[in-house]
C-alpha cells in the first residue's frame, strides 16, 4: 500500500471498501471483523503515515446507528448497531474519528441511503426484481417487505461527494439522502408497475432477517447547505435500471441472486 501511494500520489482518498452484506455476517462474524475492523485499521495507520493526503473520505452506512425510527436523524446520533456488519462498521467509523481527533488525520466520514444504479449486484433489491421478473421468478419479501428505506442514485451520490471533496471540512460527518422514503413492498410495487407485471403474482413471502432494523432515515440539511439536491428521483432510477438490466440480459442471466461469501 505504501508503494502504491508513493507511485500515485493521491490528493484525495475515497474509501468504498467493506465487507458488506448484512444477514450474511451472522454466520461468519469473524470475517466482518476482521475486513472491516483491523484490516481497516491498518489501512487507517499506512494512509497517516503519508504526508500528501488532504482529505480521505470514508464511505459508512446507516447501519451504524441501528433502527432510527420514524424521525429523520442527524450526524451526531449515537451508534447502536444491532447485526455484527453494523457493528464492524461502527468500530470502522470510531476508527477515522480516533485518527482524526487525536492525530489530525484528514478524515471526513459519510453516510447514505440505499444506493442504487445500472450495474448493481443482482443480489440488491432492485436489480434482483428487475431480473426476477425477467426471468419468471419470485421475489422474496422478507417480512413481507415492511421495512422502511431512502433510496438515492449512484450519480447523486458522485455529485455529494464532488462537493464534500471542495467544500467538506475534516473531522466532520455529512449524511447523503433524499427527503422520500418507500417500504419495500412499494418498492417493489413501483418496479413491478414499470414492468406491467402483477406485484401479488411475483412476490413470496419470506421470513425476515436477523436483527433487521424498520427504518433508517438520514437528515441531509448539513449536505443540503454545501449545495446538493438529489437530482434523480426513484421512479426515474428505477426506469434506468430496468433498461441496463435488459440490454446486458444475456451476460447476466447466469449470474447468481444470492449473496456468495468468500474466505
Amino acid at each position: 500500500m505504501k508503494e502504491i501511494l508513493n507511485d500515485f500520489k493521491p490528493d484525495y482518498i475515497i474509501n468504498f471498501a467493506s465487507q458488506s452484506m448484512v444477514g450474511e455476517s451472522w454466520d461468519n462474524p469473524e470475517d466482518w471483523m476482521q475486513t472491516n475492523v483491523a484490516s481497516f485499521m491498518k489501512l487507517i495507520r499506512v494512509l497517516h503515515s503519508y504526508t500528501g493526503l488532504q482529505k480521505y473520505i470514508h464511505f459508512s452506512t446507516p447501519e451504524v446507528y441501528g433502527d432510527t425510527g420514524s424521525q429523520w436523524i442527524k450526524e451526531n446520533v449515537n451508534f447502536q448497531p444491532t447485526t455484527p456488519y453494523a457493528l464492524s462498521r461502527a468500530c470502522g467509523d470510531q476508527i477515522v474519528r480516533m485518527w482524526s481527533e487525536n492525530f489530525g488525520f484528514p478524515a471526513i466520514i459519510t453516510r447514505a441511503a440505499n444506493v442504487y444504479g445500472p450495474g448493481q449486484q443482482l443480489y440488491r433489491i432492485i436489480p434482483k426484481a428487475i431480473f426476477s421478473i425477467l426471468s419468471g421468478q419470485k421475489i422474496p419479501l422478507h417480512g413481507d417487505g415492511l421495512s422502511i428505506r431512502s433510496f438515492v442514485h449512484c450519480t447523486d451520490i458522485a455529485s455529494a461527494l464532488g462537493l464534500i471533496l471542495h467544500k467538506g471540512r475534516a473531522g466532520e460527518s455529512y449524511h447523503i439522502s433524499p427527503k422520500e422514503f418507500i417500504s419495500i413492498a412499494d418498492l417493489v410495487r413501483l418496479i413491478a408497475s414499470e414492468m406491467n407485471a402483477d406485484f401479488d403474482k411475483i412476490v413470496e413471502k419470506s421470513p425476515d432477517r436477523r436483527g433487521k432494523d424498520q427504518y433508517y432515515l438520514l437528515d441531509s440539511q448539513k449536505m443540503n447547505k454545501l449545495g446538493w439536491q438529489p437530482k434523480v428521483g426513484l421512479k426515474q432510477g428505477i426506469k434506468g435500471c430496468i433498461s441496463w438490466v435488459k440490454e446486458n440480459l444475456h451476460q447476466i442471466q447466469n449470474e447468481t441472486l444470492t449473496y456468495i461469501h468468500k474466505k
